[in-house]
């Protein structure tokens, strides 16, 4: 739902950068040549975008991806029908306000043999915007509509205590702190209505930035916890990196007093500065995942690594990933704290503590 263009193009440098329903098609062509079948359907409403979208759908040979322009209210009973009887994954993707909380729980309630996921693109920024007009004359032009929209996506006017708290008063940043109580409790009210769980990843342009989105997975079954772990892990990768080009292209432009370190430009300077950071981050992520799997263990003989995911990642959920929890636990292993990790997939892989004998 909501899902745009399919391909973006920055207007500056012409550079097309692929949207979800690309990357989708992209993984469905290579299940296809393993036998495996990802079917889509991408719901648009404004014509441009649908446009565009249509032409990116007919570029994939033989996708059987389906394209509905139109309300995803609309069209959505139709898709979860086509995939009645087979895992589910919803993803909305919506710029402002997004589908009814009870629409939402609805689709996790499917039978729980069927994986159903849940991934929502939780405007954090509408809700502080629309929020604060709560402070507004009673006949603001637009006021009560946009206070409407947000009652009706979030399944009615709960939220408004939050922001008129007089706790907050002459607080700063008071439509943020708002904002993010509302957040925590419309998660708390999907997850309780729909026996789900849920995985939150903030979504900034720059590190010191508040929130622009919420990305959520909400999920019923526990194996949907490592693989989205995994990719919001190396997206987070990606962005560090993104974000160090950007550093080095303002480096080009900027007058240091000191010069670059013998044998390197002011760039190659930075790049060894970034690589040497990088190498920091991971081994801090390790000893961040080492020691909470030490401290869980401190009270318990056993973990499973999907179902006590946040006993063996703790802060490092979201930018730790398999590989740091690979060395990690060879750390503890070589300690003698635990049993030595075994070979492959570590998914559903149990972390014992290492009985010690007693003699005598």
């Amino acid at each position: 739902g909501f899902a745009g263009s399919g391909v973006y193009v920055n207007p500056i440098t012409g550079r097309r950068t692929p949207g979800s329903p690309a990357i989708a098609l992209t993984i469905a062509s290579s299940l296809r040549r393993r036998s495996r079948i990802l079917e889509s359907t991408f719901i648009e409403m404004r014509a441009k975008e649908f446009a565009s979208l249509g032409a990116v759908v007919e570029s994939y040979a033989d996708s059987g991806a389906q394209v509905f322009r139109g309300d995803v209210r609309t069209h959505l009973p139709g898709a979860l029908d086509r995939f009645a009887d087979v895992p589910l994954l919803v993803f909305l993707d919506p710029f402002g306000t997004s589908l009814e909380t009870d629409a939402v729980v609805k689709i996790l309630r499917r039978p729980l043999a069927l994986p159903t996921e849940v991934l929502l693109n939780f405007s954090i920024d509408s809700v502080r915007r629309i929020g604060g007009r709560l402070f507004e004359r009673a006949k603001a032009p637009g006021r009560e509509a946009s206070l409407r929209r947000l009652d009706t996506w979030l399944g009615g006017d709960w939220w408004r205590p939050y922001f008129v708290d007089p706790g907050l008063n002459g607080v700063e940043n008071r439509f943020s702190i708002s904002a993010d109580r509302v957040f925590a409790e419309y998660v708390r009210r999907v997850n309780s209505l729909s026996g789900s769980s849920s995985f939150t990843v903030p979504i900034r342009r720059q590190p010191h930035h508040l929130p622009i989105f919420y990305l959520t997975l909400f999920f019923r079954r526990s194996f949907a916890v490592m693989p989205f772990n995994e990719a919001v892990s190396m997206a987070t990768q990606d962005w560090r990196m993104h974000l160090q080009d950007l550093d080095l292209t303002e480096a080009d432009l900027l007058d240091y007093t000191n010069p670059p370190l013998p044998g390197l430009s002011r760039v190659g300077e930075l790049r060894q500065v970034f690589a040497d950071d990088e190498v920091a981050f991971k081994a801090g992520t390790i000893d961040t995942i080492a020691e909470t799997i030490r401290e869980s263990l401190s009270a318990r003989s056993a973990l499973s690594v999907t179902n006590d995911f946040t006993n063996v990642f703790g802060p490092a959920v979201g930018t730790g990933r398999t590989l740091h929890l690979r060395a990690a636990w060879k750390s503890l292993a070589k300690e003698g704290l635990v049993r030595d990790p075994p070979t492959g997939n570590l998914d559903f892989a149990m972390i014992h503590k290492r009985v010690v004998p007693r003699f005598g």
